[in-house]
């Protein structure tokens, strides 16, 4: 009786395959979660061979009992009567004998189906470590993808300035990848350059305060009416001189007040500094977009990974439930539940896929790095050293550090410089001048003639249309346009580093409330795994917590990559690049990253 159960649960199961499998060979990555449910494989292996050894058994029972009674026969052929052995029955012996193999072989696979269901038991587990690469299960992930290789053979075709070829790592950690980024960054780049032209402009209005010396060289032909010579003949000055002339002059001028010019010289200076700050906020942008696009592609790649897993095991429970229509014990809208979830599955599949190729062209443009695969990141890789524990420190760091409220900062200073320089267009320009002119043939006379002058130069403007008014009213307008930016950008600062924090706090919150969530969930994944293999499991029961296992993980990834990426916007909005000390702001050599 045992046995014949034991066959038709073989039968039922055997035919049947798990809820998951292996991933299909040439996948772009391994797989990097725990691998997918076997419990109803391996028990329908284990009710196979079960089913096996007790029919080899039974044979094996037959044979011996057929030997053993005609041993039976040839003992009593030489005894008497009374000595005779009873003869032995085939059919009880061979049943007893396959009771007992029977028993063996259920006690077998009971010990099969216990292994596999404490396999199942580490296979819903809720992470040690509460972090991406806890969630994930791996500490990198596999990235590199045929859309990089597309774009960047079309960086190969771009020529002039700045077409650099894209470099290949087999690796690459977030450090790395941000201070690659920051020694190739167009904006970065930009902001550099600009930085130059203020410098080159400071000097410029520098140069118009110190001395300028000037050499003045003229030659040619000159008439003179009257000429300065005496007609031999008449004794009289002749009315037309036509003569060669020469002329050279050398004059140092050395301005003593010019406050247009001083007042310009210092509004560079300060706008040097404005540019320093600009480079800085470039600096940061470049960096949380580094990171941002970091955590796209790893998270992209985890998210298509578990979407993955998903997959296949609801088209092994497919395949289950097929079986089990097939035999008359499931429905058809049983296969059609398990179908839809799977085709769901298969689109958030694609979906991640998709999402995660556009990362990677993200990635490549502003790293110019080609990495097979990321190191997954960490809070301490973004700066979680520099983000005060109080939002009140946080902001008075913010209004001192942050670059952007520096760089308008030093623009309104500049503007207030630049309009007490237009006020002092009012007033005379005085310089000290010397000169030394020589003059051959001058007015057609023989000889030269030499002059040397020192003198105090005055120059001012009494009276040009009102044009120093009006230019004096526009610099008092551009002044309160940037006091008025100025107050717009701290609020700004203040309002996203208020919701920063809030959203980090409350993600935390939701992170540990995942995670209980999780741990529940895998508790009755478990369970419902467990009684599925007995039948006293619905199939919506299985499916609805098998979806929201995988909801959960899902969520949980999400909100790590949120609470990394808060972070990175604070110690953006703190002080722009959270490890300018430690040297990330020149490009890493290529050598370093392979």
């Amino acid at each position: 009786m045992r046995l014949n159960r034991l066959l038709g649960i073989g039968i039922l199961l055997g035919s049947s395959t798990a809820f998951t499998a292996e991933p299909p060979p040439g996948t772009a990555s391994e797989p990097l979660l725990s691998r997918p449910n076997k419990t109803l494989t391996a028990a329908a292996a284990a009710a196979a061979a079960a089913s096996q050894a007790a029919g080899a058994a039974a044979t094996a029972a037959a044979a011996a009992a057929a030997a053993a009674s005609a041993a039976v026969d040839a003992v009593n052929a030489v005894m008497g009567n009374t000595r005779r052995v009873a003869p032995i029955s085939a059919e009880a012996d061979a049943a007893a004998m396959a009771a007992t193999a029977a028993d063996q072989a259920a006690e077998t696979a009971a010990m099969d189906t216990g292994k596999n269901n404490n396999d199942e038991a580490r296979r819903f587990t809720v992470p040690s470590e509460r972090s991406l690469i806890g969630i994930a299960g791996a500490f990198e992930v596999q990235v590199f993808t045929r859309s990089h290789a597309t774009y960047v053979t079309g960086l190969s075709s771009m020529e002039g300035v700045g077409a650099e070829p894209a470099t290949m790592t087999d690796a690459i950690d977030l450090a790395q990848a941000v201070k690659a980024s920051l020694g190739f960054n167009r904006d970065v780049l930009a902001a550099g350059a600009k930085l130059d032209q203020a410098v080159a402009q400071t000097g410029q209005a520098k140069a118009f305060l110190l001395p300028s010396l000037v050499l003045n060289l003229k030659s040619g032909q000159e008439r003179s009416e009257p000429g300065v010579l005496t007609d031999p003949a008449t004794g009289k000055v002749v009315p037309v001189s036509d003569h060669n002339r020469s002329d050279s002059s050398l004059t140092l001028k050395q301005p003593l007040y010019d406050g247009p010019s001083f007042g310009d010289w210092k509004r560079r200076q300060v706008i040097e500094r404005s540019r320093m700050a600009s480079q800085s906020a470039s600096v940061g942008d470049a960096y949380l977009s580094t990171v941002n696009a970091y955590l796209s592609l790893s998270s992209s790649r985890i998210l298509s990974d578990m979407a993955q897993d998903y997959q296949v095991q609801l088209d092994e429970l497919f395949k289950y439930v097929d079986k089990r229509a097939a035999a008359g014990v499931s429905s058809n809208s049983d296969k059609e539940r398990v179908r839809a979830r799977s085709l769901n599955a298969q689109s958030a599949r694609l979906e991640q896929e998709s999402a995660h190729a556009a990362a990677g062209v993200e990635f490549v443009r502003l790293v110019n790095v080609v990495p097979g695969s990321l190191r997954l990141p960490e809070p301490e890789d973004v700066g979680l050293s520099v983000v005060p524990a109080s939002l009140d420190t946080a902001i008075t760091q913010a209004l001192q550090s942050n670059p952007d409220i520096a760089a308008a900062d030093a623009e309104v200073r500049a503007a207030q410089l630049d309009l007490d320089a237009a006020s002092k267009r009012f007033l005379p320009r005085l310089d000290l001048e010397y000169s030394a002119n020589e003059s051959v043939h001058a007015g057609g006379a023989a000889g030269s003639q030499k002059d040397q002058r020192l003198m105090l130069s005055l120059n001012w403007a009494l009276f040009s249309g009102y044009g120093d008014r009006r230019f004096n009213d526009e610099k008092a307008a551009r002044y309160n346009e940037l006091k008025y930016k100025l107050d717009d950008q701290r609020r700004k600062v203040l309002q996203t580093l208020t919701s920063q924090y809030a959203q980090l706090g409350v993600t935390r919150k939701r992170i540990a409330s995942g995670y209980l969530e999780l741990q529940s969930t895998a508790s009755a994944a478990r369970a419902v795994s467990n009684r599925m293999l007995s039948g006293n499991q619905s199939l919506l029961d299985v499916l609805d917590v098998f979806d929201r296992y995988y909801q959960v993980r899902v969520r949980l990834v999400n909100l790590h990559v949120l609470e990394i990426s808060s972070l990175a916007q604070i110690a953006r909005l703190l002080q722009g690049s959270p490890n300018r000390e430690a040297g990330w702001d020149t490009a890493a050599p290529v050598a370093s990253l392979n």
